[in-house]
């Protein structure tokens, strides 16, 4: 099986919780967070992007002896990205880039670094939330050769918004789209998500479409058929990169078995893992039969709508 590529970027997050509980310096970013997702169910995965001089090193290291190919990370001498991360509910929260941060017109993925050798090994490719403009050209650059595109967005006021991918042109090369319901409400102010969904997979039954909504788990449709499948319930204590690592743990799954909801499944249980701590390094090399349960119990309980 080729590999599944994730493209996006680093970041060193400090996080405080509604609770005032404050961790500071984790590993995050989308790319992190998705990669670990792909990695319960996938053995071939590589990271597309970036990082600052000063991001530390062992970071990557960890992900190498994960399994994770850091090949296609270049190190940037610029100042890593870096974010607080400030949540007023587990469910709301500000992110706020820290006066010592590098910016995203310098650490974003763009697709110039792309080399023939990463298209023949790529056989399904994630483009994680930066600028439209570098998704779209992310996602030229990758389509074709059968290979399967996933996209997701964020809405973040003033800097980026969901609000473009309403056009349907935005999505031309990409397989699976997996916005969150905050952004889908941006995009579709004061429609039910299932009838945004139905409509979704009415208008483009070629595509897949996945709606995150938290803790109440996701809804996913392609075609005809649409699911909810509910959130494996297990202990949150921070909530940030789950829905990066659903995107990853769907793309391995979708690419595995072509199969929504059974990737929806997937993808619930590596946003489980994710948000039993701060960071996603604690993620890493899960037991197979830990996941195997987690992936019984869930799929269990998902529903056709």
């Amino acid at each position: 099986m080729s590999s599944i590529v994730l493209a996006g970027g680093f970041t060193m997050d400090h996080t405080v919780l509604p609770d005032g509980t404050f961790q500071k310096d984790a590993p995050g970013g989308n790319i992190l967070y998705s990669a670990i997702g792909a990695s319960h169910f996938c053995k071939d995965v590589v990271l597309y992007g970036s990082v600052g001089s000063d991001y530390p090193q062992h970071y990557l290291d960890q992900l190498e002896q994960a399994g994770i190919c850091t090949q296609y990370v270049q190190r940037l001498p610029l100042p890593n990205i870096k974010m607080w991360a400030l949540y007023e509910t587990n469910e709301q929260r500000q992110l706020i880039y820290r006066l010592n941060s590098g910016t995203n017109q310098q650490m974003d993925p763009y697709p110039t670094r792309i080399t023939p050798q990463l298209l023949a090994r790529t056989g399904a490719v994630h483009i994680c939330p930066v600028k439209q403009q570098v998704q779209q050209d992310l996602a030229r650059a990758f389509a074709g050769g059968g290979r399967t595109i996933s996209l997701d967005v964020i809405h973040i006021p003033g800097v980026l918004s969901p609000a473009a991918y309403a056009d349907r042109a935005m999505l031309e090369n990409v397989k699976c789209f997996l916005p969150s319901a905050a952004e889908v409400q941006v995009m579709f102010p004061n429609i039910p998500l299932t009838q945004v969904l139905k409509q979704w997979c009415s208008q483009m039954p070629n595509k897949v479409f996945v709606i995150k909504d938290g803790a109440n788990g996701c809804y996913v449709g392609h075609g005809t058929k649409q699911y909810h499948v509910p959130p494996y319930p297990t202990k949150v204590v921070d909530t940030t990169g789950a829905g990066d690592s659903f995107c990853g743990g769907f793309l391995a799954g979708y690419y595995q078995t072509q199969n929504a909801l059974q990737a929806a499944v997937m993808g619930s249980v590596a946003a489980s893992f994710t948000i039993q701590n701060f960071g996603g390094m604690h993620a890493l090399c899960q037991p197979q039969q830990k996941i195997q349960a987690r992936l019984q119990q869930v799929r269990q309980h998902a529903e056709e709508l």
